[in-house]
């Protein structure tokens, strides 16, 4: 008995070594794959997410949240998503400030907006457009560039200043969000990330 307990250990010993002894090039190998894949997967979109329906989705949760607090026949403005990062570019080249700018994407994604509170028949009006007798709701909001993704915040705010509804979600950076914001991708951007 004392004999295979013995003989286990030497196995499991041994079985060990042969686990530690991995190459770390393998392992390295095995994540950069990983990761290329997951970059593959990003860099060639099969149409399931579009900007459009991402956008929609979020306009959607955004009247669900304000739904009792917002009535149809209140007008609304929506104005472009503001670049969080946009304070920070102002001493940038016309160069640097068109990498990563997502002024192009907020505006795009403003209209898309508007297209959906309107499909939802919520009453639209254009900015500096003729006001109604009503005072009018604004919707805003603001992007993000970070990495792989684009940190969004839509809101709708009253004429008081009251916040109606807000949502926040995350975005991948697909073809269409890459053209809009002039910025190219980077294998590090889809790997994951350890923290301790």
């Amino acid at each position: 008995m004392i004999f295979s307990v013995s003989v286990r250990t030497v196995y499991v010993r041994i079985l060990a070594m042969m686990l530690l002894s991995l190459p770390v090039a393998g392992c390295v190998a095995v994540m950069a794959g990983t990761a290329g894949v997951i970059a593959y997967d990003r860099l060639n979109e099969d149409g399931k997410m579009s900007l459009a329906s991402t956008t929609y989705s979020a306009t959607d949760m955004l009247t669900s949240q304000a739904r009792h607090n917002l009535n149809k026949a209140t007008p609304l403005i929506v104005l472009p998503l503001e670049d969080m990062k946009a304070s920070q570019r102002i001493t940038e080249t016309p160069e640097q400030q068109a990498v990563g700018n997502t002024r192009l994407l907020g505006q795009v994604m403003s209209g898309q907006v508007s297209s959906r509170l309107t499909q939802l028949g919520y009453m639209v009006i254009q900015p500096g457009g003729a006001m109604p007798s009503q005072t009018p709701a604004t919707v805003s909001g603001t992007t993000l560039l970070n990495g792989s993704d684009v940190i969004t915040n839509l809101r709708i705010v009253d004429s008081k200043g009251r916040i109606l509804g807000s949502y926040d979600y995350v975005m991948p950076v697909t073809s269409d969000i890459r053209n809009l914001t002039n910025s190219t991708p980077s294998l590090t951007d889809f790997m994951p990330s350890f923290k301790d």
